[in-house]
């Protein structure tokens, strides 16, 4: 279990560096102001969405995360190595019994307006690698109260 959890904590400080705790910690925020989701599970269940928001931005630094989390990746090109890394990340939140999705929260989508609201708020959007507008904040928080 320590093992597990060293891995897992290795895991979210290549997050930080990937996101530099950006889009995501920033929508994370106003999920546990307003819902009471545990930061840490936020962070989590947000982390695909996140990603996938700043894909085209991380195409230099997911290949490495698919790596770190003994992906096989050779022979891939950096938008296939990328899209393996969180594949994988979805895995092992999967494995984790993690939500995949913010549903059993019970937010709904007139929710969604003042949590993006909130999170245009954080200073974490402004090392976000992709410019962020509420609207990207508002698709992405609908996408995952869908699951």
């Amino acid at each position: 279990a320590a093992t597990e959890m060293l891995i897992a904590s290795m895991i979210g400080e290549i997050s930080f560096a990937l996101l530099r705790l950006s889009i995501n910690h920033a929508i994370a925020h106003p999920l546990g102001a307003h819902f009471k989701i545990h930061h840490g599970l936020a962070c989590a269940i947000m982390l695909p969405y996140s990603l996938r928001f700043n894909f085209d931005y991380c195409l230099d630094k997911l290949p490495r995360v698919a790596q770190a989390m003994d992906v096989k990746i050779d022979g891939l090109n950096d938008r296939e190595a990328s899209m393996r890394a969180i594949e994988a990340i979805e895995n092992m939140i999967s494995d984790l019994n993690i939500p995949k999705g913010l549903k059993q929260f019970g937010i709904k989508q007139e929710d969604v307006p003042i949590l993006a609201k909130d999170a245009m708020k954080s200073t974490q959007l402004v090392v976000n690698p992709k410019p962020v507008q509420q609207s990207d904040i508002e698709k992405i928080l609908l996408e995952a109260i869908k699951y």
